[in-house]
């Protein structure tokens, strides 16, 4: 077996890094991270770039010593929270190339690539498309591979695109391995280096009898599973069938734009996570967590819902900037009052994914789905920018009243409704009244309609199509059985 192992030596910083649109900062700008319950001068840095550590910011340095040592960086604080989702993220695309995957620790992903070698090709194309990826989701990784799940942890953290293919090769590309990028434990490092040993290859020349009486024979197992002689037993990840992630800011955001960032990105995540699945979904909820007043915090909830299913995160985004702009033209003051301070991205009616067919010969057929297409679309954007009540089709009831044969239905039909067998007007008024002008042809009638007696609306009428001295086509009636007097309009025809 072939084991890629992925470590992200900047995993919290680039997690953090990944809700800011100026995420290329930390190339030109010091930055450190906080841990995540700092709340005030005493709080400590848990991480900071190579800027920052050139002014002599460290690691477990508190904040107030940062200041007087450098009095202009960028804070950012840890979120847990999005780390959880993230290396959830990481697992799903992961999974797309291997069956066989599992993460080890916060910021290491062990992948079994042997078995796809076929599919996957070989090695240095592979780490090229895997950079290429993990460079798009913004984080920074070293990656190696070996026969064995240590050996290729060990080599992903102190030689960063190696392959090591066959087994007996590991001794002499372990050998110079610093014993702090081992995967020894503190207490197992510590009691090597009192020792006076800083490499690896200054275990392996001590009497295995002596070292197992010092340190034990777990540190025996580990050695021999470096080299791949004693198997690594691991869980390997399951992937979920639905999709949740969020994010929290250090600020309060209260301008609905501001927030476009932020949720593309976790629409970006969400469409990485189906295409893993070769899923697709027609409803997705939007989470708008808001500061919390007076020890409470209100979360807006706007549902997301498209007729024809999606996957391209460019066109979520678009939805979900429609349904952003919708709510919060009539909610601007809401927004000015309960800043927002965290998003959530919810997604669990999942669909199969159908990729669309081109017909090579049939040209009407590429036409109609076309239109068909652009009909969805224009639907989807006046329920998004209107509602959904806003939108309604006219269907026929089994009712023979002119006022309820005709009904609005809120499911929208591509193919037409059926029309009645007898003609009826394209202009049926609210409620009858009286004709004004006066009738100089009866062209079709009397048609006679009595019904409703079940729900005491019944009408008694004989109705005509008759054309007015105006020239106009309208749909009268009188009473059942009067052959005169004055004529009730109900209609136009065109």
């Amino acid at each position: 077996m072939l084991y890629l192992a992925l470590y992200f030596p900047h995993f919290a910083f680039d997690c953090a890094l990944r809700q800011r649109a100026e995420a290329d900062a930390h190339d030109t700008q010091a930055m450190v991270l906080l841990k995540q319950s700092d709340a005030n001068q005493r709080a400590s840095l848990c991480a900071v770039n190579a800027i920052a550590a050139a002014y002599g910011l460290h690691i477990g340095q508190s904040l107030v010593a940062a200041r007087a040592l450098l009095g202009d960086f960028i804070t950012l604080s840890r979120d847990l929270a999005a780390e959880r989702c993230l290396r959830e993220l990481l697992l799903d695309w992961a999974y797309r190339l291997s069956s066989m995957v599992c993460a080890h620790d916060d910021d290491t992903l062990i992948l079994e690539i042997g078995g796809s070698a076929t599919l996957l090709g070989s090695f240095t194309p592979l780490q090229q498309r895997i950079r290429k990826d993990l460079h798009a989701l913004g984080l920074r990784v070293q990656l190696a591979a070996a026969p064995s799940i240590k050996a290729a942890i060990a080599l992903a953290k102190a030689k960063d695109g190696m392959a090591i293919l066959h087994a007996t090769h590991l001794p002499s590309a372990l050998a110079d391995i610093p014993l702090w990028h081992a995967g020894f434990s503190d207490a197992q490092t510590a009691l090597l280096q009192g020792l006076g040993l800083r490499k690896l290859q200054q275990v392996w020349k001590l009497p295995r009898a002596d070292l197992a009486a010092r340190t034990g024979h777990g540190l025996l197992l580990h050695l021999d599973q470096l080299l791949a002689l004693q198997p690594d037993t691991r869980t390997w990840f399951k992937p979920s069938e639905s999709f949740h992630s969020e994010l929290n800011f250090d600020y309060e955001i209260d301008l609905h734009s501001n927030l476009y960032f932020p949720i593309k990105r976790l629409l970006h995540d969400l469409a990485q996570f189906l295409r893993q699945r070769d899923a697709a979904l027609q409803t997705l909820t939007l989470e708008l967590l808001h500061a919390p007043r007076q020890q409470s915090a209100r979360c807006t909830r706007l549902v997301i819902g498209v007729r024809h299913p999606l996957r391209d995160a460019d066109q979520l985004f678009n939805w979900a900037r429609l349904k952003l702009e919708n709510h919060f033209a009539t909610e601007a003051p809401l927004l000015r009052a309960e800043p927002v301070r965290g998003l959530r991205v919810h997604a669990s009616e999942l669909l199969n994914f159908q990729a669309e067919q081109s017909e090579l010969y049939d040209a009407s057929a590429q036409k109609t789905k076309a239109q068909a297409q652009s009909w969805d679309q224009l639907a989807d954007t006046l329920r998004t920018r209107l509602g959904n009540a806003a939108l309604f089709q006219l269907d026929l009831h089994a009712d023979p009243r002119p006022e309820h044969n005709i009904r609005p239905q809120p499911e929208l039909k591509r193919e037409p409704v059926a029309l009645p067998r007898l003609p009826r007007p394209s202009w049926l008024l609210p409620r009858p009244i009286p004709l004004r002008d006066h009738v100089t042809e009866i062209m079709i009638g009397p048609e006679r309609i009595e019904s409703g007696w079940w729900d005491e609306s019944e009408i008694q009428r004989d109705y005509y199509i008759v054309r007015t001295a105006l020239g106009q086509c309208a749909w009268v009636f009188r009473p059942a059985g009067i052959d005169s007097g004055p004529w009730m309009l109900h209609g136009w025809f065109a």
